[in-house]
């Protein structure tokens, strides 16, 4: 979670939540740009927290990830949750 910012934690956790599942679902931030119609420049400034994403973006970025949205706003740590290290 990045503190530099004006965002809040809330909108840095939802957007965690959408890079981890576009990791898992093995797409690169090129392929959920054209899948979505941005470039891929306007993406990775979105995970950079340089771009804020409009609701238009959200829902398609949720449709193509296969994210419920509403479930995404109600718990961002429930989407493809952070990998837990092994155990020793």
């Amino acid at each position: 979670m990045r503190t530099d910012t004006k965002n809040s934690a809330f909108y840095e956790s939802l957007v965690e939540a959408i890079i981890r599942q576009r990791k898992s679902m093995g797409l690169r931030q090129a392929d959920l740009a054209k899948a979505i119609g941005i470039d891929q420049t306007q993406v990775s400034k979105l995970e950079r927290f340089e771009r804020r994403m409009d609701v238009p973006d959200f829902l398609r970025i949720c449709q193509v990830l296969k994210i419920d949205p509403c479930k995404l706003l109600k718990r961002p740590e429930s989407i493809a949750p952070k990998p837990r290290r092994p155990l020793p």
